[in-house]
């Protein structure tokens, strides 16, 4: 009883359907058992939960899994955004050989729009994969702005 008082009702609800249905995802489980983030935990549960309708009805889910990361430094946006490219991997919406790139927005403004066109080829090659751009501020330049251009 303690430990569901400790636990949200997301939480409630995730091992709940673990325990009815034998379901089971490691980067869902990951990102149970960080602190707060309550609005994330619900989204992915929610996410989770559609692609396993859409895949029971025999249909791709009919929604964007772009993300976007918002707060101040050290909330864990960066892990959260390593759990979701896990996540996208287990359900099935990228492939097992999904190419993953983490780069920052000083990255970027060093080696320029090549390095990214580099990486969205090989995200091409094996048909999926995440590119998390970490300290996106950093591209609050002229040439930043060119990188974002391209990458939007």
């Amino acid at each position: 009883a303690e430990q569901a008082a400790k636990q949200s009702s997301v939480q409630l609800l995730w091992e709940e359907r673990k325990k009815k249905t034998g379901e089971t995802s490691a980067a869902l489980d990951a990102v149970m058992a960080m602190q707060g983030l309550e609005l994330v935990k619900r989204e992915l549960y929610e996410v989770y939960c559609s692609v396993q309708v859409s895949q029971q009805q025999g249909k791709q889910p009919g929604f964007n899994f772009n993300a976007r990361f918002d707060g101040n430094p050290g909330c864990g946006k960066t892990t959260v955004a390593r759990h979701y490219a896990a996540f996208l991997q287990e359900v099935g919406i990228l492939p097992e050989k999904a190419h993953m790139f983490e780069t920052s927005g000083a990255e970027l403004l060093n080696n320029g729009i090549k390095k990214l066109e580099e990486e969205l080829e090989k995200v091409k090659k094996v048909e999926g994969g995440v590119i998390y751009v970490d300290e996106t501020y950093q591209l609050n330049t002229n040439m930043g702005r060119q990188v974002m251009d391209f990458i939007l």
